[in-house]
């Protein structure tokens, strides 16, 4: 991908700004692959004081295309001023590519995925919200839990909240689940803002 773009920018024909996009998207996957496989590996959680601009961001470039593609729309909205939080930046990636997956496998043509973050006292209550048909009501009422999941049919595992569960708690904040109304679920956690105690 990062070959074809490169070409891509060199060339009259396309448009350099959509090709420079491409590339973006393209290191931005080689990024998150490497932070899967890194933690695959058991690799140490790095934490620093950091802004949630770039992992929000790079996992939503990731879904770009087959967001689109699906006619899913993809939604990244932060509040203005928002402060910094302490964070291992490849673990909490993986936090956002999960809940957006679960979202995409779920949602129809001109469906919402959302991802939202606002200052709440000393932490920061982040969001990711779609429209779709929501978690079923046993997910609900069990809680989070390891091969606990919705769409076994479509080779889903379970793994993946379970997984994003224990990286916020890593984290020192905390995961939960929820549906909207009339319909929508809802995957948020808070994480506390970094240099308070």
């Amino acid at each position: 991908i990062l070959l074809s773009s490169e070409i891509m920018v060199q060339d009259e024909a396309p448009s350099p700004g959509d090709a420079q996009r491409v590339r973006q998207a393209a290191m931005m996957a080689k990024s998150i692959i490497e932070g899967a496989l890194a933690m695959i590996k058991g690799a140490r959680y790095e934490f620093r004081s950091a802004s949630l601009k770039a992992p929000m961001e790079n996992a939503a470039a990731i879904f770009t295309g087959p967001a689109g593609g699906k006619g899913v729309k993809l939604v990244v909205s932060m509040e203005e001023g928002l402060p910094e939080v302490r964070l291992s930046a490849p673990h909490l990636q993986r936090v956002f590519v999960n809940a957006i997956t679960n979202s995409l496998s779920f949602l129809k043509p001109g469906g919402t995925i959302t991802l939202k973050a606002v200052r709440e006292g000393e932490a920061v209550r982040i969001s990711i919200e779609d429209d779709g048909p929501g978690f079923p009501p046993e997910i609900i009422a069990g809680g989070i839990k390891a091969f606990g999941t919705g769409r076994k049919e479509k080779g889903g595992t379970g793994l993946g909240l379970f997984n994003s569960m224990e990286i916020v708690e890593k984290h020192g904040g905390k995961l939960s689940i929820r549906n909207r109304q009339p319909s929508g679920a809802i995957v948020e956690f808070t994480l506390p803002i970094a240099g308070l105690k």
